[in-house]
């Protein structure tokens, strides 16, 4: 049973912690205590293997495909021309081939739902050891994740005026899945309150199989002329 450790990739560095248990699951532990049940973990992910009985939600409809969209490697080096701070943010894109469908990049400063849609995949050929998969999808799930919480404040507004970490990441790994085949992440957040902002995404590869779900609460602490105006009730 495989526990993996992924250097965060949020406002600053941190390391997740992670231990896949034999049900599938995936969570961020405050200790790396790993857990185990009677099945092996392999029975979940091997490929051919189908379920007697299985259901699952369908994949959001209309969204275009990968290839129509840029990639967010160009996008932010276009960025970084202008603001050459950009730059620092566009190495985790080198290994990593995101493409967002709604194309809301850090420097957006407008509200917007909270929702997000994004494909992802490898940008190099992945051996077929099932347990490699699962780690890059492990690090693909924290890709722009936390921020899908701020997207109806205004990210980039509020961005340098809040303290942010996550208190807890899990995933579910439903279904096989190849890592270096794209993978729509389509993630949204249900609620923001007291200082935390909780977020659940869904993986499904391009035939519409759901393949992995992951949840994540964070803390988003304003801080400074945000947090006054808040305790003011002159902004929300």
């Amino acid at each position: 049973m495989p526990t993996f450790c992924a250097q965060g990739i949020g406002s600053g560095p941190f390391f997740m912690k992670s231990t896949v248990s034999a049900t599938g699951a995936l969570s961020q532990l405050g200790a790396s205590r790993p857990f185990s049940t009677a099945k092996p973990f392999s029975l979940y992910l091997v490929p051919g293997r189908k379920p007697k009985r299985a259901r699952y939600i369908p994949s959001p409809s209309l969204m275009p495909p990968p290839e129509s969209l840029r990639s967010d490697l160009d996008a932010y080096r276009a960025l970084a021309k202008e603001m050459p701070e950009i730059e620092r943010f566009a190495f985790r894109f080198e290994a990593i081939d995101s493409r967002q469908v709604e194309r809301v990049l850090m420097t957006d400063t407008a509200k917007h739902p909270p929702f997000k849609h994004t494909w992802l995949k490898t940008r190099d050929p992945l051996p077929d050891d099932p347990e490699v998969h699962i780690a890059l999808l492990a690090y693909m799930s924290d890709l722009d994740f936390m921020s899908t919480s701020m997207l109806p404040h205004g990210r980039n507004t509020i961005r340098q005026s809040i303290r942010g970490a996550s208190l807890d990441h899990s995933i579910w790994f439903h279904r096989p899945f190849r890592a270096d085949e794209w993978l729509l992440f389509a993630k949204e957040s249900p609620n923001a309150n007291g200082a935390r902002g909780f977020v659940r995404g869904h993986f499904f590869n391009r035939d519409g199989d759901l393949v992995a779900t992951a949840a994540q609460e964070a803390l988003i602490r304003p801080i400074g002329e945000i947090r006054e105006q808040l305790l003011a009730g002159k902004i929300s």
